[in-house]
């Protein structure tokens, strides 16, 4: 039998793997990014968005004052503000389109200072949310709230300053009732509630350290091994829970609870820093890691491997992602970015695996479709 020399056969072999490169497809795109636009300002970010793909979150106006948005079908509506209010935030959404959130409040009159309130907004109206402990004063006239979360049964939680001392604890807003998650209204420490399932369970964090809220006991969830606190962010139907854990330094580590267990999820290469804000049903993760010098890059993290978002859209699309704030069970992701200098909320959707986006970009598309930077392409 002939041999070859041992040089000859690496040079056919190098020669034979350049040649399969190049008739090989570049690695399939994952998401097509889509621009949701602005209410006339200049910026936008996106906080939520539920089953059906509505987003919710705050934009710009062409007056100025930030007011909070729900996209619908492609098409960004303005939420308003709650009466004598100039400004809204809209921090979740349910399946029902019940939206939740924060903004000013000011109903007695321009002589009075607008307060910090919760809100639930339906069918057009934002109303802000009574039943809060309060003894108004003269010029203080509202409970100073802020909503972050809603589930299908219309509790909303979030945070309230308390009558003792100043300090703000987590609340459960159910029907005009109004229950303290943080141990108590007494209970000397600040406290937070960030999200809720459909089961009712709820997440935040109390003092330093994150705390889930489970029928009327609160459950210390812990941190990594050698850190001061924890914050937790976000929570799904499964009570699978993602969040935060603040190392000494002043850096922190996105990380997932499950089973009783504390998960280090890491950070991307070369960064000194992450968070994780959002889960869906299938424990797939996202949130923002971030380099020494500040700069974000937004992440999923699925089946134990987080992935850089930008990667994962065209590289000529213009947009460098920089947080990612929810993903629903369809893996629709939503969060916020840098666009031609401009921070703008955007919404990615999962290319279909195995079939192209149209190739003629001139034929009739949806509108929302038309905010595509780039169609998903092989």
């Amino acid at each position: 039998m002939r041999t070859f020399p041992a040089s000859l056969v690496r040079l056919f072999c190098a020669l034979a793997l350049a040649l399969l490169a190049q008739t090989l497809p570049a690695a399939a795109q994952q998401y097509a990014v889509i621009d949701l636009g602005t209410l006339g300002g200049a910026s936008s970010e996106a906080s939520a968005i539920n089953s059906h793909g509505d987003v919710v979150g705050w934009s710009a106006t062409a007056a100025g004052p930030v007011h909070g948005f729900i996209v619908r079908a492609g098409v960004m509506g303005d939420l308003g503000t709650m009466q004598g209010g100039t400004t809204s935030f809209a921090t979740g959404i349910n399946d029902l389109g019940q939206v939740t959130g924060y903004g000013g409040l000011n109903a007695f009159g321009p002589q009075f200072r607008e307060i910090m309130n919760s809100f639930l907004w339906e069918n057009g109206s934002m109303v802000p949310l009574g039943g809060f402990p309060f003894s108004p004063t003269f010029n203080t006239r509202h409970p100073t709230t802020a909503a972050f979360g809603i589930n299908g049964l219309t509790q909303i939680v979030g945070t309230w300053r308390t009558p003792h001392a100043g300090l703000f604890h987590g609340y459960r807003w159910q029907n005009g009732v109004v229950t303290d998650v943080s141990g108590g209204i007494d209970v000397p420490l600040n406290g937070a509630a960030r999200a809720i399932n459909e089961a009712g369970r709820i997440v935040g964090e109390l003092g330093e350290r994150a705390s889930l809220w489970q029928d009327g006991e609160i459950k210390d969830l812990g941190t990594l091994p050698g850190h001061l606190g924890s914050r937790a962010l976000g929570i799904n139907a499964s009570a699978q829970i993602v969040g935060e854990s603040l190392a000494t330094d002043g850096t922190s580590r996105a990380v997932l609870w499950q089973t009783g267990e504390i998960t280090d999820l890491g950070t991307l290469p070369n960064d000194v820093s992450s968070r994780a804000i959002g889960i869906n049903g299938p424990a797939h993760v996202v949130g923002a890691s971030a380099a020494a010098d500040g700069t974000s890059r937004a992440f999923i993290w699925r089946h134990g491997n987080m992935r850089d978002l930008n990667t994962l859209i065209p590289a000529d699309s213009g947009w460098a992602l920089t947080s990612a704030a929810a993903i629903n069970d369809a893996g629709e992701i939503v969060g916020t970015g840098i666009l031609d200098g401009q921070t703008r909320a955007f919404l990615l959707t999962r290319c279909a695996r195995g079939h192209d986006e149209p190739k003629n970009h001139d034929e009739p598309k949806k509108e929302q479709k038309e905010k595509k930077n780039k169609f998903c392409r092989q």
